[in-house]
């Protein structure tokens, strides 16, 4: 039995010079490692939870694909209406009959031996020599072009980002490492702050919402607690001196232990990933304080 590899994984520090990296899409799903042994296929999560019971449908294909035992590393999407992936969609795709599929970036173990130590690019020349499958598994695909020229086109089309990839590096498991670098596209809303979340006596998060068109109801969105510097943290303090509040503003929430509640005149621009089904901000970031824009015109589905 092949022991657990912890998968490598990439650092957000900037990317100067692209000299000898490639660019590959950043799949927003589930990252997963398939184990694929003549007696064994496992698809292991991150933190080597078994995923074959929600991704059933993947299996047999990996079961037929030679070179074996093997392990690859890539990530099991889930693809929305538009054929493009949709994050939200794997909790509803786990046991179900959906477009799911795994997209493949990297072969770690090849016939048995451990090939970690090769280069990225001798990695990638093996792993496409076992492709000549067709399935719900397929290649990331790979880009040469400027990494500038493929953010504009990814971010025109909606997906999540870019990770460029050092050609002569190695796999380092279980390492965050420079040689792979993500570069994430964020969606941007201005938001009104309804609530602080107040620990030891500082601001560790925002409640933050926007209005229904009608402008008749704050409909809250979330929490964010990244982004927030400490002068941030000390402006709100003093504001919630002036703005406090006895209800929930928001519509939808009419009470939360740890959120004490603020008048609704102060907006910020939140980034995030996604907004989710069930109606809340994945991935919110706190980008700044928007002065210049009232709170009413901070309406749902109206993005900045």
């Amino acid at each position: 039995m092949i022991p657990f590899i912890a998968p490598m994984l990439a650092s957000s520090r900037p990317l100067d010079d692209e000299t000898g990296f490639v660019h590959e899409i950043k799949w927003d799903g589930y990252r997963a490692l398939a184990y694929v042994e003549r007696d064994r296929i496992e698809l292991l999560s991150r933190q080597g939870r078994s995923l074959n019971a929600h991704f059933p449908q993947l299996l047999p294909f990996l079961e037929s694909l030679p070179g074996k035992p093997l392990v690859l590393d890539g990530e099991v999407v889930a693809l929305g209406a538009g054929g493009l992936p949709v994050f939200s969609e794997l909790r509803r795709a786990k046991g179900r009959d959906r477009t799911v599929i795994y997209i493949v970036f990297d072969l770690l173990l090849y016939a048995g031996r451990d090939i970690c130590a090769l280069s990225w690019q001798s990695r990638r020349s093996r792993l496409e020599e076992l492709w000549p499958q067709r399935g719900p598994v397929m290649l990331s695909p790979i880009f040469t072009i400027p990494r500038d020229q493929l953010l504009a086109a990814v971010t025109e089309i909606g997906l999540e980002g870019i990770v460029s990839k050092k050609v002569d590096a190695p796999y380092q498991p279980g390492t965050r490492s420079d040689a792979w670098r993500k570069h994430r596209i964020f969606k941007s809303a201005d938001c009104v702050v309804g609530g602080l979340v107040l620990r030891q006596g500082k601001v560790r998060a925002l409640a933050v919402g926007q209005y229904s068109k009608n402008l008749e109801e704050l409909i809250y969105l979330g929490r964010t607690a990244s982004g927030l510097t400490e002068a941030d943290g000390e402006f709100l303090l003093r504001a919630y001196d002036r703005l406090a509040a006895e209800d929930s503003p928001f519509c939808n929430l009419s009470s939360d232990p740890e959120v004490i509640w603020l008048e609704p005149h102060i907006v910020a621009e939140i980034q995030y990933a996604e907004l989710t089904p069930s109606g809340r901000l994945r991935h919110p970031v706190f980008v700044r304080f928007r002065w210049d824009k009232a709170p009413r015109e901070c309406v749902l589905g109206g993005g900045g």
